[in-house]
């Protein structure tokens, strides 16, 4: 976490999936854990590339809040 994000604002970051709304860091969490227990291999190169997804959601979502970046579309 950057000094510049608190808690508070980071909670904000959420997906949702049907009826529940999860953080993009839960999102995070729950993809690592579903990736130590995958035993097939394409199993695990799907959840490798939505765990790549997610912290790229992440990464995006961070510096926009603390205005390092301002994604706009570019028209």
């Amino acid at each position: 976490m950057t000094p510049s994000s608190s808690p508070a604002s980071r909670s904000r970051l959420s997906r949702t999936q049907g009826d529940e709304t999860m953080t993009i860091e839960q999102h995070i969490e729950e993809l690592r854990a579903e990736l130590k227990n995958a035993c097939d291999a394409a199993e695990r190169r799907q959840i490798e590339v939505e765990l790549e997804f997610a912290q790229a959601d992440l990464a995006v979502a961070l510096a926009e809040q603390d205005g390092s970046i301002v994604a706009e579309p570019p028209f």
